[in-house]
């Protein structure tokens, strides 16, 4: 009886061990100052179960993210969010993204300054990569609690994007 638990307890131990942790890949920055479109080189090196995250934070009343394009393919909006002010973020993505090193466009409304965030992911769920988003606020700045961001002024960062 015991050898059958201990091999019960080792079956298990052992699926959990192989399960995909979601790892952070390489991490390319850039900002669009004064300008309508931010051009950011990215190398997206080789990996299993990938996504693609582009973050945007920015200040213009009125203006909007029109696009973003990785390699000239167009990267699915996942959250498009502003406080009563001037901030805004926004989070394209894109699952499974071509491997090597291609331009990220980011094109805007109207000319704006922005901060822009590029990472890539393994070991994510590729029908399903961020689950169901939840919202509160924080500091008057709209944040992602049960998504991958938080947000507070203009800084971002990743959080919690779903396994595979």
């Amino acid at each position: 009886m015991n050898k059958i638990l201990l091999l019960i307890f080792a079956v298990f131990a052992y699926a959990g061990a192989v399960q995909a942790q979601v790892t952070a890949g390489s991490t390319s920055t850039g900002v669009m100052n004064n300008s309508n479109t931010a051009i950011i080189s990215y190398n997206n090196t080789a990996g299993s179960n990938k996504l693609l995250v582009v973050s945007i934070a920015a200040q213009q009343p009125g203006a909007f993210v029109t696009g973003v394009t990785y390699n000239g393919q167009p990267l699915q909006q996942l959250i498009n969010h502003f406080n009563n002010s001037q901030t805004r973020v926004n989070i394209w993505y894109m699952v499974n993204p071509p491997v090597g090193t291609f331009n990220v466009v980011v094109n805007n409304s109207q000319s704006d300054n922005a901060v822009i965030g590029v990472s890539s992911f393994t070991g994510v769920s590729q029908s399903n990569p961020f689950g169901a988003p939840a919202f509160c606020i924080r500091e008057q700045y709209y944040c992602s609690c049960n998504c991958f961001i938080w947000c507070e002024r203009v800084g971002l960062q990743h959080h919690g994007i779903q396994q595979w």
